[in-house]
């Protein structure tokens, strides 16, 4: 997969925020492959800089892109909605950059399509400047959860609701914070003896109940089961929230390393306790709710 930002090829164009990248959008990415496989052309696949809705993200766009490249289109282009794209009309829209820079041939997107201008167009209006400018439209259907129409609203409300489970099993890959290990407390190691890894809290990604899950952690690139906390750890009375995961068969000194954490289960609310001594024998009973075998 190439970043790029002008094609020199005739291209298959797949156009969206793909936010968590779920079902639906996987299912357009390959359309759009196949479509290009079968035909000499080229996949591509547009997405943005931001969520055009305002939204928050459900992984960050860093993530989005290793995500993409695992589905391996041909070319990847990524525009910066607010200043290159929010203003533009349909039409402008479709001139500039589907016909003059990506060279589509065709293009793929949902029955929820909506572009332009305040969201004025859907997949009819797209159709009608296809046969201005040269390209085919295909409408690929919905897909459901259920009897629920899947989005990344969808997506968003279940992670929101702690309803973790459920969100990955509709996403490309499960729900995952990363950061760089910053320095603690050291609370968990000195009075718990359980020694935690922690990150800042992702001011533009889509926050999680505050409260104990059961995780993944992903240290160079070798996986290790996990327990994370999200939020003030109102035993140790923090100011500000913080991911705090501990960290099963691993020793070691992570100041400054770059983890991955990857969250399965939701747990518990987070709740203050009178002792240290009644949280470390919470945590016990949380690590005995967790079902890493199963995960791992």
């Amino acid at each position: 997969m190439r970043q790029i930002q002008i094609s020199t090829q005739k291209t298959v164009v797949t156009i969206g925020n793909f936010d968590g990248l779920h079902t639906g959008h996987i299912q357009l990415i390959k359309k759009a492959k196949e479509i290009a496989e079968g035909n000499n052309l080229k996949s591509l696949v547009c997405n943005f800089s931001c969520n055009t809705k305002g939204a928050p993200l459900i992984c960050k766009k860093s993530q989005l892109k290793e995500s993409l490249r695992k589905l391996n289109p041909d070319f990847l282009v990524t525009l910066d909605f607010l200043s290159e794209i929010k203003g533009l009309s349909c039409n402008e829209f479709a001139k500039a950059y589907l016909k003059k820079r990506f060279q589509a041939q065709v293009v793929v997107v949902g029955e929820n399509f909506r572009f332009g201008k305040d969201q004025s167009g859907d997949f009819k209006t797209l159709q009608k400047l296809g046969e201005k400018y040269g390209f085919s439209v295909v409408v690929a259907k919905t897909v459901y959860a259920g009897n629920l129409p899947l989005s990344s609203t969808r997506i968003r409300q279940w992670l929101q609701n702690g309803k973790i489970e459920l969100a990955n099993r509709y996403l490309f890959e499960s729900f995952t914070l990363a950061g760089t290990v910053q320095k603690g407390y050291s609370a968990g190691s000195s009075l718990l003896s359980y020694p935690t890894a922690n990150l800042k809290l992702p001011k533009d990604v889509i926050s999680l109940p505050f409260g104990v899950y059961q995780t993944t952690t992903v240290i160079d690139k070798k996986e290790y089961s996990s327990i994370t906390n999200i939020g003030y750890a109102p035993t140790l009375r923090k100011k500000t929230p913080v991911v705090e995961t501990h960290i099963l068969n691993f020793s070691g000194d992570l100041y400054q390393k770059r983890i991955k954490v990857i969250f399965h289960k939701y747990i518990r609310k987070e709740r203050k306790f009178s002792s240290f001594e009644g949280l470390k024998e919470q945590i016990s009973i949380d690590l005995s709710k967790c079902d890493f075998e199963t995960v791992n």
